[in-house]
């Protein structure tokens, strides 16, 4: 039986109305409106005036009768008949008004019919019973729907009411009782009959399940209609159709669209006709052309899981009543198939004569296959041969006006079409291109077919490939290995930020071509270099570079500006030997802003509508081209379109020789055939053509695109650095096509260094990198290092290497405070140090030291590293010192430390963490991954495509960065000293006599010969610290006057010593009050001269010393009298009473407690005073000193000369 082609023809469908039609408010009748008073009254005073008047003229006289019966008769008159005539004119008018609102109904309801007729007139078009498929066949429309189509896979099943195309809206009215009622009953009666236009088509959507539920005779007749509606509009390249049932169904056989796209039996395709599940996923798996497959399931079993994918839809008939579907299930009752009244039914004679009229029909193209011209490419090209001595001599057999030329295929009558790439001032239709096909249309095969021709005919020095494809790559897969392809860049859908790069990286490359054209002698283009490459071989070549963009829509929907881009090739792109071929599934004229004039030659294969057509070529031919793969029209220039048909390049052959021909019956099941018999398969023109090139070799393209830094380098593999300048990572310069080391230089004005990072942004990672790059390139007499380590304990393990001095933990406040107190020490030494020595710069001092001056210092640099500058004072300053003091040693470092060879290093989780006056001194900021990109210091919107990988960030110039990580080798030397800090515990015997500590640098504390004033909590060390004094007062001939009211001090004091031990109220009163009264007698009469007052000889008699533990307990709050206050008196004359008050009270309430008369004017004296353990939410309790956790006998010693850590000697009781 001989075939027929069809090509569809453009699709006339019938204008349907739209809109809607509301229907304007009846009339409401006039309301009555009731007189008013002025009105009910008047008709009164008139009858009553009448009365009057026979009362003034007499009731005897006939003349007051007649005026007085007058009078009243018309008072009556207009009464009765003013109310009458306003009824009769209410009525009048609520007549009218009916009866335009009726004449108004009546012409909506004429015009609701043209609505339901023309209606009717387009539905009955679009879907005409399945019987009526003769008429379909004669008018030419077989298979006029189109996958792009609103009515695609639609199929009618029947008749039934639909919904006017112009839906007829109901007015809004007032409450009922005021609605005209006749006008009401006619609203009524035009929407209940022209609402709905009764036995109107109704379609189903087969792309979705559809269940046809009720008898399994009945079920196969309405599924029989519906297949053969499915295929009588469907064209078999766009849909298929399966069976899974038994032999009722062998009529589909005869259906084209039931052939498989690849397996084959005796008889051609194989029937896609089975009852088993399993074949029928493996024919639908082996189907290498997505397409809509409707699936009719006869039976109870079901297809299975793959019948959900998209693109299947199952017809499910006859199906038990107890089974359950899903909710997305269209379920036909067939016993009740409302909204349908009358279901479409064939028998199966009907459909079979159906079936065999379709039998002949083939979708244009539809019988050459695509591998017949596997290998026409090789032909066209004229290769002699597919080794690389064949591309060889393909190569030097072309003339400079083949360069840039490629055959795409071959057009309508054979012959060999070439596309000339080159410029049309040089005979050609280039440099730039457009390419738009519909899937399933051949465009990736196309693209294939180009660049391998193109690299065939050329060598690596004569042209390079940039290949992107937006989703997937598998456009350009295999093509990687060639010498041309300076870079393939696909999979850009998943990873937005490779867009970005993408566009740096042909930035860059047009940058690149533009300096070698200035280098070359200011060149005005890749011609007049070629012409100076003949006189200067030196010159380096310069490649023609092409560059493929796949789904080049898709990209800049994502990312409009690269439209701006690709302007900018297209401008320079003859002049810098740029090409550029944009390729897409579809086309939106929009798009293509700015890029119109520069596309000089289109290609389009079948396209998704006439419009697509019309954009690319001017004509909607491409949308009616053959659904065969590869064919295609091209526009070049000023010249007609050429149709062609594109090589094919991707599969491979296999040379088959059949058997013997036999007669079989045409069957739906397979028949079998003898086995033919095969030669060797063949690779295909792709692989073949990827391998001669590849084997003949050539120089290797510039490397246009490096892939992103997705790991981070080894600190080892970096460059070691010396001068104070070492490399710490590497940074991503796509634009300039290249890695740089990313360099920290403390030697310059960026000496110091800040990294924001959010968290799990490796922060602590990239300090610890710094120190060892450092510890790396100097030795530790070179850099010394100390380290806070505020964050996650990260950079502990810095500790083993010898350039650092010490690192301190959050949970070590003393010694992260001596750190802070070292470094500042260091700089405010050695601004003594340069002026004493007369040194000028650091960089001097740094040529003294290497000169072997050392000037006792340990390190000529010295670094401080804070991670986690932001941490609250109270964790890391240990709370001893106010904020303000902590933050003043960082700002003093920041801003005067460069000078004096002295380095600061922090991290902070955001650069609002960092205050002003310190970050502008920090030369050098790393920004990592922001847990706000709108913080960003470098640029915001690159912050937000920063990966969430730890070390990944933003160099100051705003590029893509990665710090190392590991460790290497570091440059030996005596180990940079620590810091040195308080011990846990001293005893006294290891003090010296007078002394009752030591302070951090070794020092001791002595008691001096004043007042002594201590405040600590319970367990900070306070009563340790009197019975360290009454050691020290026992080993003199002082007297020792006890306040104990805790009585802890019993037993603890030196017995021959102690003149009082009070430890209740009326002890404590009557001992002060003795000592008050001894003292008071001590005090120098007139008579007294100053040398005696020098010598103070004018009394005779031992020191007292008054120890006052728990000075609260002493003197309770809200107490009536103060039994200590007549102290008060004598403590700004002890020195020559002979009086030493060590005072002793607990922190909480101590800010309250201060305006105690002795402990006030204690502070006044000004004496020493010394702060233990207690909590700093008392505020400054002795200058500016707040308590703090402290250990045992730690405390800050407050005297004249300042403030400083000390550690009390320790007595045992």
């Amino acid at each position: 039986m001989g075939t027929i082609a069809v090509r569809r023809r453009r699709r006339d469908v019938p204008p349907v109305p739209s809109g809607e039609l509301h229907l304007e408010p009846p009339p409401e009748p006039e309301r009555a409106v009731p007189p008013g008073v002025l009105a009910r009254a008047l008709p009164v005073a008139m009858l009553l005036g009448s009365a009057g008047i026979v009362a003034v003229m007499g009731v005897q006289h006939p003349t007051s009768w007649v005026f007085g019966g007058m009078f009243a008769m018309s008072s009556v008159g207009m009464l009765v008949g003013g109310g009458t005539a306003r009824g009769a004119e209410r009525t009048a008018s609520l007549d009218e008004d009916r009866r335009d609102y009726l004449r108004y109904l009546a012409g909506l309801r004429r015009r609701a019919r043209a609505v339901a007729a023309t209606q009717r007139r387009a539905v009955e078009h679009v879907h005409p019973p399945v019987t009526a498929w003769p008429e379909v066949l004669a008018a030419g429309r077989l298979w006029e729907r189109d996958p792009a189509d609103d009515d695609f896979a639609h199929v009618r099943i029947g008749l039934g009411p639909q919904r006017l195309a112009t839906p007829l809206v109901a007015p809004r009215t007032g409450p009922v009782d005021g609605v005209e009622p006749v006008a009401a009953q006619a609203i009524r009666r035009l929407l209940a009959h022209h609402s709905v236009v009764p036995g109107l088509p109704v379609a189903v959507d087969l792309r979705a399940p559809v269940w046809l539920d009720g008898p399994p005779e009945r079920a196969r007749a309405v599924a029989r209609a519906l297949v053969v509606g499915f295929a009588l509009w469907h064209s078999p390249a766009d849909a298929r159709v399966a069976v899974l049932g038994d032999s009722a169904w062998d009529w589909v056989k005869w259906l084209p669209h039931t052939a498989h796209a690849v397996e084959q039996d005796a008889l051609g395709p194989v029937r896609m006709l089975t009852g088993d599940p399993d074949v029928l996923r493996r024919w639908w798996a082996a189907d290498p052309e997505p397409r809509q497959l409707l699936v009719v399931v006869d039976g109870p079993e079901g297809p299975g899981a793959w019948a959900a994918a998209d693109g299947v839809g199952v017809l499910r008939v006859g199906v038990a009543a107890g089974r359950r579907e899903g909710p997305s299930v269209v379920r036909v009752r067939l016993a009740d198939p409302a909204p349908v009244e009358t279901l479409d039914a064939l028998t199966a004679d009907e459909a079979l004569a159906a079936a065999r009229r379709l039998a002949r029909y083939r979708p244009e193209g539809a019988e050459r296959r695509p591998g017949h011209t596997a290998h026409g490419l090789l032909d066209l090209l004229g290769l002699p041969g597919p080794g690389p001595a064949g591309v060889a001599a393909l190569r030097a057999g072309r003339s400079a006006a083949d360069r840039m030329r490629v055959p795409l295929g071959v057009d309508d009558v054979g012959r060999p079409l070439l596309l000339d790439l080159k410029e049309s001032a040089l005979g050609g239709s280039g440099p730039h291109g457009l390419c738009v096909g519909a899937t399933g249309s051949g465009k990736s095969e196309l693209l294939r077919a180009l660049v391998v021709g193109l690299v065939l005919a050329h060598g690596p020095d004569e042209l390079n490939l940039v290949l992107v494809d937006f989703k997937g790559g598998a456009t350009f897969l295999g093509l990687t290995g060639l010498p041309h392809v300076s870079a393939v860049i696909t999979n850009l859908a998943d990873e937005l930020t490779l867009v970005d790069r993408m566009a740096d990286a042909v930035s860059g490359e047009i940058t690149r071509r533009q300096e070698l054209l200035r280098a070359a002698g200011n060149l005005a283009g890749i011609a007049e270099y070629e012409a100076a490459r003949l006189a200067d071989p030196g010159l380096a070549p310069l490649p023609v570079l092409m560059i493929v963009v796949d789904e080049f829509s898709e990209l800049v929907a994502r990312r409009p500006e690269l439209v701006d881009l690709f302007v900018t090739v297209g401008r320079l792109g003859r002049s810098l030997g740029l090409h550029l071929l944009l390729a897409s599934q579809r086309l939106d004229e929009g798009r293509l802003r700015g890029l119109e004039s520069h596309l000089s030659y289109r290609i389009a294969l079948r396209t998704f509508s006439a419009s697509e057509s019309r954009a690319v070529l001017g004509v909607p031919d491409a949308h009616a081209l053959p659904p065969t793969p590869g064919s295609a029209i091209l526009a070049a220039g000023t010249d007609q379109l050429v149709r062609f048909r594109g090589a094919f390049v991707s599969g491979g052959t296999r040379r088959v020789r059949a058997g013997a021909r036999r007669i079989h019956r045409f069957t739906a099941a397979p028949v079998a055939a003898p086995a033919p018999r095969e030669e060797a398969v063949e690779d295909s023109v792709l692989t073949t053509a990827v391998a001669a090139v590849t084997a003949l070799g050539g120089p290797a393209a510039h490397r246009v695109w490096l892939p992103p830094l997705d790991v981070s380098p080894a600190l080892a593999d970096l460059p070691v650095g010396s001068g104070l300048r070492v490399a710490v990572g590497l940074v991503d310069r796509p634009a300039r096509q290249r890695r740089d080391p990313l360099v920290v230089d403390l030697a310059g004005p960026a000496g110091h260094v800040a990294v924001a990072g959010g968290p799990r942004s490796g922060k602590s990672t990239a300090l610890a990198t710094l120190v060892r790059a450092f510890a790396r390139a100097h030795d530790p007499t070179e850099l010394g290092v100390h380290v806070l380590d505020l964050g996650g304990g990260a950079l502990a393990a810095l500790e083993d290497l010898p350039h650092v001095g010490t690192v301190a933990g959050r949970a070590e406040p003393d010694r992260v405070r001596r750190v802070l107190a070292e470094v500042a020490g260091v700089l405010a030494r050695r601004e003594g140090l340069f002026r004493a020595e007369g040194i000028g710069s650091v960089a001097q001092f740094r040529a003294r030291r290497a000169a072997g001056e050392s000037f006792g210092e340990p390190a000529t640099d010295v670094l401080l590293v804070v991670d986690g500058l932001a941490a609250s004072t109270a964790d890391w300053a240990g709370g001893w010192a106010a904020a303000d003091e902590a933050a003043g040693w960082i700002a003093a470092i920041a801003h005067r430390g460069l000078a004096y060879g002295v380095h600061l290093a922090v991290s902070v989780s955001r650069w609002g963490e960092l205050r002003p006056a310190v970050r502008d001194q920090l030369g050098l900021r790393l920004e990592l991954r922001l847990g706000e990109p709108g913080d960003s210091d470098v640029d915001r919107r690159r912050a937000a495509a920063v990966p969430a990988r730890p070390g990944h960030g933003l160099a100051p110039d705003g590029d893509a960065m990665v710090l190392a990580h590991g460790t290497a080798p570091v440059a030996p030397g005596p180990a940079f000293p620590p810091v040195r800090v308080l011990p846990a515990r001293i005893a006294a015997d290891a003090l010296p006599p007078d002394a009752i500590g030591v302070d951090e640098a070794g020092d001791p504390v002595p008691l001096g010969a004043g007042h002594l004033l201590c405040l600590g909590d319970p367990g900070s060390g306070k009563t340790g610290l009197l019975r360290l004094v009454a050691d020290r007062v026992a080993r003199t001939d002082a007297r020792i006057v006890a306040i104990d009211p805790r009585r802890a001090l019993l037993g603890a004091l030196p017995a021959d010593h102690v003149l009082e031990h009070a430890v209740t109220p009326t002890a404590i009163a009557a001992a002060v009050g003795d000592l008050v009264a001894s003292l008071t007698r001590r005090r120098p009469g007139p008579e007294v001269t100053a040398e005696r007052l020098r010598a103070r000889d004018w009394w005779s008699g031992p020191e007292v010393w008054v120890l006052v533990d728990d000075h609260d307990l002493a003197v309770p709050p809200g107490a009536a009298t103060n039994p200590l206050a007549p102290l008060a008196e004598l403590l700004a004359d002890g020195a020559d009473l002979g009086l030493h008050v060590v005072l002793t009270r607990r922190v909480a309430g101590a800010s309250r407690a201060l305006f105690d008369p002795v402990l006030a004017r204690l502070r006044e004296l000004g004496g020493p005073a010394i702060v233990l353990h207690g909590s700093p939410d008392e505020g400054p309790l002795v200058g500016s000193v707040r308590a703090s956790a402290q250990p045992p006998g730690r405390g800050v010693w407050v005297d004249r000369a300042g403030t400083r850590p000390v550690q009390l000697g320790w007595r045992e009781p």
